[in-house]
């Protein structure tokens, strides 16, 4: 079946996407432009009322009307697709064939936006590659968590910074433009407002090489609270990381009593699984010898003796880790 390409709307859930690719449309175009096989485009739609919405495939669909006008007619296949799969078949294709991070990340965020459409309960990452295809190895799940961490965590004004420019050379000459690298890094803290100072202080840095800038990040963590601040203030470049001394004296015997508290409560834990191990095997032993199980009473008064000494223990921990 054919009809005017004029008669195709954009799938209902392409807008929350944001604005088209016109590099990946002109390119489209120059390709129908050698080679005059796009008037032979077929297109997946589904019918809504008196008129078609496209299923995937919009950056051609606008090549399309660019190069041969509103009037040309396109081969149309029908499916009767619910709202659910519109929104699969849309963001599969985004998944497998985009090398656009950005536009990856805003996928995952959809399908998490509009989960409510066929489940109660709230996704995990597991969930959501699996809604996409059957085996869920459309993308890795470090990948996906990565990616919706940034979506979740860095402040709106960046996450604005991290779209994919027009042009291929624009992210070079445009300092505000934001890497996925650096966007990973900056989403690790959580004060919004530290997020963009820092932001701010990447972009003034005479440090520009990125994998640098992510070094001087993690230093920057652990660096002295009064450098850390002159940093954000951008009283001090980023560089000024390298040369300092990361710890204070008071910051590094705070690292160590948070190591020692981390090994006292470890221990604990260590001890408590022991004697757990030991109430289990102490029931084995008394049920083979009577060659009988235990009677539900006895088993309670032994768990009784081992609840009593792990509150012993998570007391002594608490104390000594002040919990």
């Amino acid at each position: 079946m054919k009809i005017k390409i004029s008669e195709i709307k954009e799938n209902p859930f392409r807008k929350e996407l944001g604005p088209y690719n016109e590099e990946q449309i002109a390119r489209i175009t120059e390709s129908y432009q050698m080679s005059d096989f796009g008037s032979n485009n077929r297109f997946e739609v589904r019918k809504n009322d008196n008129h078609y919405e496209l299923v995937y495939g919009h950056h051609r669909l606008l090549a399309l009307k660019r190069y041969y006008g509103n009037d040309l007619e396109v081969e149309i296949i029908i499916r009767n697709y619910r709202d659910v799969q519109m929104l699969r078949e849309l963001l599969r294709e985004n998944l497998i064939k985009s090398d656009d991070w950005h536009l990856k990340m805003l996928s995952l965020a959809l399908i998490k936006k509009y989960w409510y459409l066929f489940r109660d309960e709230n996704p995990n990452i597991k969930d959501i590659l699996y809604f996409i295809s059957k085996d869920g190895k459309i993308m890795h799940k470090e990948e996906a968590r990565i990616l919706l961490k940034i979506y979740e965590n860095l402040a709106p004004e960046l996450l604005e910074k991290t779209k994919k420019m027009e042009s291929i050379y624009a992210k070079y000459e445009d300092k505000d433009f934001i890497n996925l690298t650096q966007a990973k890094a900056l989403s690790d803290f959580n004060d919004k407002q530290e997020q963009l100072d820092l932001a701010k202080a990447l972009k003034n840095s005479i440090i520009q090489n990125t994998s640098e800038q992510i070094k001087l990040l993690n230093r920057y963590k652990i660096a002295a609270k009064e450098l850390r601040t002159k940093i954000r203030s951008g009283e001090a470049d980023l560089i000024s990381l390298k040369d300092s001394e990361i710890n204070t004296k008071e910051d590094r015997s705070r690292s160590y009593d948070q190591t020692e508290k981390i090994k006292t409560m470890l221990s604990a834990n260590k001890q408590a699984l022991y004697i757990y191990s030991c109430l289990s095997d102490a029931i084995k032993n008394i049920e083979k010898l009577n060659k009988k199980k235990l009677d539900l009473k006895t088993k309670l008064s032994l768990e009784k003796i081992y609840r009593k000494t792990i509150a012993v223990l998570t007391a002594e921990t608490r104390e000594v880790i002040d919990v």
